[in-house]
């Protein structure tokens, strides 16, 4: 006997959460198909426009969940025809579009970041790696010289390989000598960008901050 396949519904989150994390609690459950509660204030239909309706299309396509990933050739065709787009409107736009490696092990690694931007083959597609969200699933120091030449931007801030952060540095485990040695020995000029996001008050810490950046091996004008 063939079991029943489940539905879930956003009713039950109408005035408890916004319906962006109604949906993204259900697909948590590996929930495919969904009832939406068309109702204010999840989808107040006469304010709901062209953009909305997209970003709601987005959303619902949804990440490929950890515990339940969709199939690689399923998210690499996703990720081609959104790239596609992007990389339209870069050009148009004479800007640069810098993919960046995530936590959640779906283009985290560089050689994963490295295969998209090859295959893509785009003067106007980069990548953007940042240490804290490596050091967990890679040396960070490999995955630069690793990505070499596609290297758009540098993000910095400490985490620790058990639990993810972006926090001061000192804090916790990234060795940043090592990290600002790798990007200069791949020839990199671009900006780096200081990824402070704790919790905590920003302000007064970027003195200390910058000072062990600095000694790490970035020139702050």
């Amino acid at each position: 006997m063939t079991g029943l396949p489940p539905a879930g519904c956003t009713f039950g989150w109408l005035h408890q959460a916004p319906l962006a994390d109604a949906l993204r609690e259900l697909a948590a459950h590996d929930v495919r198909a969904v009832e939406l509660t068309t109702a204010p204030p999840h989808l107040f239909t006469r304010h709901f426009g062209r953009y909305e309706r997209k970003d709601l299309a987005r959303l619902l396509r949804g990440r490929r969940h950890a515990l339940a990933p969709a199939p690689d050739e399923a998210a690499r065709a996703v990720l081609g025809e959104g790239l596609g787009r992007l990389l339209d409107r870069a050009t148009a736009a004479g800007v640069t579009i810098a993919m960046k490696n995530s936590p959640y092990w779906y283009l985290g690694p560089s050689a994963d970041l490295l295969g998209v931007v090859r295959d893509a083959d785009h003067p106007r597609l980069r990548v953007a790696y940042d240490v804290a969200n490596a050091l967990a699933q890679e040396d960070p120091v490999v995955g630069v010289a690793r990505l070499g030449e596609y290297l758009g931007l540098a993000h910095v801030s400490d985490t620790w390989r058990a639990r993810w952060a972006h926090t001061s540095p000192g804090r916790g485990e990234v060795d940043f000598a090592s990290f600002a040695a790798a990007l200069a020995a791949a020839g990199f000029a671009g900006p780096t960008v200081y990824e402070l996001v704790d919790g905590e008050d920003p302000a007064p810490r970027l003195v200390a901050d910058f000072a062990v950046l600095s000694k790490a091996g970035w020139e702050l004008s």
